[in-house]
């Protein structure tokens, strides 16, 4: 656990547009959960699966 004051998040927050950060998201429908599963079982992308449900 970390105690962090308000001057530790002013700084990080300044110096947050300076660190690049690249996110990749692949969506997959709900009937592909599965795919998305396996995709990432064998490293088949970088990033995060997002699995859509249709509203």
């Amino acid at each position: 656990m970390a105690n962090l004051t308000r001057s530790d998040g002013e700084e990080f927050i300044a110096l947050a547009p300076q660190v690049p950060v690249h996110s990749q998201v692949h969506t997959y429908p709900l009937e592909r959960a599965g795919d998305a599963l396996e995709d990432l079982r064998h490293g088949r992308f970088d990033g995060a699966a997002v699995i859509e449900i249709a509203v």
